[in-house]
């Protein structure tokens, strides 16, 4: 029988002719199999939150379930005859969920489910200046937000370093919905006031991006080799959930550094200063000193500051020349000062259609010129290659411990490395493209408005739920870097970058 229920069965015995001899008839009771079935919900609970387990699926064996037996993986334990029951957690971290049913005919079946309890991160970004008066951003950012409506901050600063000048709403809250903003700069008492809650009836966020913005002056200036460090310190800090109750979180702190520049020696008779058009103290001024990098096709323009006793001196031949990383000559160029001293040319990196990348690496621009019968050059250098690129993707649980197989509604998250060339952060838009082993979407995740610093950056990314209806076997995960989302004319910052992981079932 497919189903459980009471069975009539009757024999009958017949011989060879088809006469019957013997019959007889007996009822059959089958039951059905007991089996223990849960689910919870949030899926992602974060620290004291209330999770609801609901065991309503399981089927008993003929009779009734008689009791439902719970143990929580932290210790603790209930047993209860309602199918439904709520627990909460009070540390973070990933716990093993077991129920035990009990059927009135005495059978008993378990099942496990591990559960990851989340502790969401608000912090905020460091910089270091080199200039009085520059001025510079700063992002308060949450990482790994689940069920957040509204969040409150403070960010302390050192007043007669700082002054902060403006406060602009991250992309991260509003991207859910529309906000309601508070944001005040109390400067006297080095602080500012961030309180953003989304409107009644919005979803909740989930996930990881910049709460906020704020742009500070640098206001006071140490002479070299001294410098001067202050905490940029977030105190007062509330995130919380659609009911208005305190999510609990982790805080980290940022700081500030001012480092001097050191000296230029003194300009005494002919000289000659090769730099790019890459603002300041990027560009390369100074002698012998290092441009920003630049990306592929990017428009190269030379200048060449010509002085005596440092002095300007127009109408004088400078030649310009650049060599690739293999040390091999790419142009030669020849410009005449003007009026201020300064001679100018340009060039745009080439792009060859074959092992375009083979170029990338450090790029070196010679300048010289002959001055009063003196002949004077400089150097100045500059890295080639993607600005901004993803050297690496990798699948990873919720705390972003590296796994490579997941079952069907299990959540996958991502770890992935980003590598920016340039002496300054850059700002890119993230996006990850999930497929299943028939090449059919199952998901996307977009990190809009990313602040990256220059080097190497880890980012973890909360990514999504393989549906149930995923194929399975080997999964395929697209990372790609842009300025911008395409719809707002963004274009890419380096080639996509590609994992795999496998889709195994339940």
């Amino acid at each position: 029988p497919t189903s459980s229920g009471f069975y009539l069965v009757h024999l009958r015995v017949t011989d060879d002719v088809d006469i019957s001899r013997e019959s007889d008839s007996a009822s059959v009771t089958v039951r059905g199999r007991l089996k223990a079935l849960f689910t919870y919900s949030p899926v992602y609970p974060y620290i004291n939150e209330t999770v609801t387990f609901n065991a309503s699926a399981s089927t008993p064996n003929g009779g009734v379930i008689s009791n439902y037996t719970w143990f929580f993986g932290d210790g603790k334990f209930t047993i209860v005859t309602d199918p439904i029951i709520t627990h909460a957690y009070t540390a973070e971290g990933n716990y093993t969920v077991t129920l035990v049913v009990t059927d009135s005919e005495g059978f008993l079946d378990n099942t496990s489910k591990t559960i990851t309890v989340c502790s969401p991160e608000l912090h905020s970004s460091d910089y270091t200046a080199h200039y009085l008066g520059e001025e510079f951003l700063i992002d308060v950012v949450v990482i790994n937000a689940t069920h957040l409506s509204s969040f409150k901050f403070k960010l302390g600063y050192n007043t007669t370093l700082l002054n902060a000048i403006n406060i602009t709403e991250g992309p991260f809250l509003k991207s859910f919905g529309s906000t309601s903003t508070t944001m005040e700069i109390h400067d006297p008492e080095g602080y500012v006031l961030v309180n953003i809650a989304l409107l009644a009836s919005t979803p909740p966020a989930e996930g990881s991006g910049i709460l906020a913005t704020i742009k500070f002056r640098v206001t006071y200036a140490t002479v070299y080799p001294e410098t001067v460090v202050c905490n940029l310190d977030l105190y007062d800090t509330e995130l919380n959930d659609p009911l208005g109750q305190l999510i609990l979180h982790t805080v980290v702190d940022g700081w500030y550094e001012f480092v001097p520049l050191p000296p230029q020696p003194p300009c005494i008779g002919p000289a000659i200063d090769v730099y790019t058009q890459k603002l300041d103290p990027y560009g390369g001024k100074g002698p012998n000193m290092p441009s920003d990098a630049f990306g592929p096709q990017e428009e190269v323009i030379l200048y060449a500051y010509v002085s005596y006793d440092c002095e300007p001196v127009q109408n004088k031949l400078v030649v310009f020349e650049v060599k690739n990383p293999s040390d091999e000559p790419v142009i030669f160029r020849t410009a005449t000062s003007n009026a201020e001293g300064i001679a100018t040319s340009s060039f745009r990196i080439p792009w060859e259609a074959k092992e375009a990348e083979s170029l990338f690496g450090e790029w070196t621009i010679y300048g010289s010129v002959e001055i009063g019968e003196t002949k004077v050059n400089d150097t100045c250098t500059f890295k080639f290659g993607w600005l901004i690129e993803i050297t690496q993707v990798k699948t990873a649980d919720t705390y972003g411990s590296l796994k490579s197989s997941f079952t069907k509604g299990e959540h996958i998250n991502f770890n992935i490395t980003v590598k920016n060339i340039a002496f300054t952060s850059k700002i890119a838009t993230f996006t990850l493209a999930v497929y299943d082993e028939c090449d059919v979407p199952i998901g996307h995740v977009v990190l809009h408005d990313w602040l990256i610093s220059p080097g190497t950056t880890e980012i973890f990314i909360i990514g999504l739920q393989i549906p149930k209806w995923a194929y399975v076997g080997i999964g395929t995960v697209y990372a790609n870097a842009y300025t911008d989302l395409p719809q707002l004319y963004g274009t890419p910052y380096c080639p996509e970058t590609s994992t795999t992981f496998t889709i195994t079932k339940p």
